[in-house]
């Protein structure tokens, strides 16, 4: 009779070891086959470990545990091919249950400290708690958490900007910011989490993702070659503009240049730029310089007066009478005297025909006579006798 006591005895024991033995492995931490944070992970569970303040990862022993195996899963590159699952799949989902359990109390309600936080990150609660039960062996990795909810930029920073003004929660804000991270920018197999545990651990906000590219055409944007291309082409583009402008110019000039050789304007400006004077390349005549001097001043020049400002200058259009010497191309006369205002048959003048042949009479065969005008100014008795 006592031996079957102790046999009943024995089984109860056993199964009340499977029983506690089957609830630990219900919410063990979990992490791929042939991971190697298996020694960080195998002892302890989510339920028990989870804690919601800076200061219980350091002075308990479960969030020391949470910790160390949260950590070495997030710097893992342990890949499980056939269930493709990763271990930094596996510590981000440890994250989201100890943020389900502090913000939402699923599937433990955790002491939290900031209650008006928790009204805050309310609208997200749908996507943090998304599958979160106490049996973790067939819970899912991956992000179907992100579109399961509201899971929003806006409302996401807003809670974590929440719980890191709150002393002793900046480490939940920190796993907020982590999911944040994995929804927008998911992990790589293979590949480490970043930012690593050191950063989220910390009691430094870390940064979320960078905002999405305002451009949301089909495009996306131009990268690589296609960028490349798109910068060279205007620089490309204005060189060849250039180029053939100044050819367009240099041909201009070349085919001018060659007219005025055909009709001989070269020379005449060769000569000119070897010549002090003034040179006009389109008439082919010098300017008034040392190579002409100015006409009409021989006998002025003799005579020391001031010359008077009414020059004379007729057009080689024009007759002149008989025995006017004319000279240069232009057709001027060749004067040898000026007008005299104080020499003629008006008041205030001396009324002498010597003075009259000498200032304006002409030289012998030199210019027109004026002999018939004195004679008739003397008879009409205009001009003294001496």
């Amino acid at each position: 009779m006592a031996r079957q006591r102790g046999l009943h005895a024995t089984a109860g024991l056993r199964s009340l070891i499977a029983i506690l033995y089957f609830l630990n492995l219900t919410t063990a931490y979990q992490y791929v086959q042939n991971s190697p944070c298996e020694p960080q992970c195998r002892e302890g569970t989510l339920s028990e470990d989870a804690v919601c303040l800076d200061a219980q990862y350091r002075s308990t022993d479960g969030g020391q545990r949470l910790q160390s195996c949260v950590g070495c899963l997030l710097n893992s590159t342990a890949v499980d091919t056939a269930k493709n699952q990763s271990d930094v799949e596996w510590g981000l989902f440890a994250l989201r249950y100890t943020l389900s359990s502090c913000m939402f109390g699923v599937p433990v309600e955790r002491v939290s400290v900031s209650s008006p936080c928790q009204v805050t990150c309310q609208p997200l609660n749908d996507s943090v708690s998304y599958q979160i039960t106490n049996d973790t062996r067939n819970a899912d990795p991956g992000i179907d958490f992100c579109n399961a909810g509201a899971f929003g930029d806006l409302a996401i920073n807003n809670c974590a900007f929440c719980y890191s003004l709150i002393p002793e929660q900046i480490f939940v804000a920190n796993f907020m910011q982590a999911l944040h991270i994995e929804c927008r920018q998911p992990p790589v197999p293979g590949q480490p989490f970043f930012p690593d545990m050191s950063a989220i651990f910390n009691e430094t906000l870390i940064a979320g993702p960078a905002p999405p590219s305002a451009n949301t055409g089909g495009g996306g944007g131009l990268h690589g070659t296609n960028l490349a291309i798109a910068i060279a082409l205007p620089i490309v583009g204005g060189l060849i503009i250039l180029t053939a402008g100044c050819w367009c110019c240099w041909i201009t000039t070349r085919r001018r240049r060659q007219a005025m050789a055909a009709s001989g304007r070269m020379d005449k400006v060769r000569e000119a730029q070897e010549s002090p004077g003034l040179y006009s390349p389109v008439s082919g005549k010098m300017g008034w310089g040392e190579g002409e001097p100015p006409r009409e001043m021989t006998k002025f020049a003799s005579g020391g007066r001031e010359p008077s400002p009414a020059l004379n200058r007729w057009s080689g259009h024009q007759h002149y009478p008989p025995g006017t010497a004319v000279g240069g191309e232009d057709g001027t006369p060749l004067r040898t005297s000026f007008q005299r205002d104080d020499v003629g048959p008006g008041d205030h003048q001396v009324q002498d025909h010597a003075l009259h042949e000498q200032y304006f009479g002409g030289a012998e065969g030199a210019g027109p006579s004026y002999q018939p005008y004195v004679d008739e100014q003397r008879h009409s008795g205009h001009f003294k006798s001496q």
